[in-house]
């Protein structure tokens, strides 16, 4: 018997996937949309479906999670938020609820996603930021990988920063903005893309890590993006250092 929907809803979510199998549900391992599924469905006593704007891999975070789903519960966002944030676990939290066009999808919808990727380079890294930072000590070479990461801007073929096991998807992406900070001990790394091949942050990381120990020119950074081979690239950086930051959308989703 198929189940009436009359409501769209957005939410945005925040979570340490430190503990998570990744984002997407999979059999017998605990991911965010299993979890977050499994909850709305005793909330609203019928089964939901989720749709994300992204599909994070286990281990990463996320400070700007974008999902929507269809129901047709009569309970107020307030009520919804309130029941969620009182079942869920603790490393994951329900920050906003609003009803939304029917027509919105979280991934479809959106124009682009914003990561986040952490350094820590002080000498000793810290037992408390172990699952948020990745731990680099000493100094890299900050104005050759500024350099590298102006280069990705633009709509280019990211092949070679693609996961190893990704023989089908096309790897072109339109690159909207990249940007480097330091403070104190941390450096950021900041990624913005109309969309994310599976492992591409990760392995832009790796391999610009490799520039700013001097493993690799930023003429030779240039050579291995444009060669669209995977395996001339650096390796695949920590997942836990990376975050999804923001989604954006063109229209408001309300």
């Amino acid at each position: 018997m198929r189940t009436l929907t009359n409501r769209n809803i957005w939410m945005l979510i925040n979570y340490d996937g430190t503990y998570f199998n990744g984002y997407q549900i999979q059999p017998g391992v605990r991911t965010v949309q299993g979890e977050l599924e499994n909850v709305l469905s005793r909330i609203t006593n019928t089964p939901v479906r989720i749709f994300a704007a992204a599909r994070t891999d286990s281990g990463v975070h996320a400070l700007g999670q974008s999902v929507n789903f269809h129901t047709s519960t009569p309970l107020s966002c307030a009520k919804l938020k309130k029941g969620l944030n009182a079942l869920l676990s603790d490393d994951l939290s329900i920050m906003e609820i609003n009803d939304v066009d029917i027509s919105f999808h979280a991934r479809f919808s959106a124009v682009s996603r914003s990561y986040l990727y952490l350094i820590d380079r002080a000498e000793v890294r810290s037992p408390f930021s172990r699952f948020g930072v990745v731990h680099e000590p000493g100094n890299l070479n900050l104005e050759a990988i500024s350099e590298c990461m102006a280069f990705l801007v633009g709509e280019h073929d990211f092949s070679s920063f693609k996961a190893s096991t990704d023989s089908g998807s096309h790897g072109v992406r339109r690159m909207i903005k990249t940007d480097l900070w330091e403070k104190g001990k941390y450096i950021g790394f900041f990624f913005e893309a109309n969309a994310f091949l599976q492992h591409m942050i990760r392995n832009i990381m790796g391999t610009l890590l490799w520039v700013g120990k001097s493993k690799l020119t930023v003429s030779e950074f240039k050579e291995v993006f444009l060669s669209r081979d995977r395996r001339k690239a650096g390796p695949t950086a920590p997942a836990h250092g990376l975050y999804l930051v923001n989604v954006s959308y063109s229209e408001k989703k309300s």
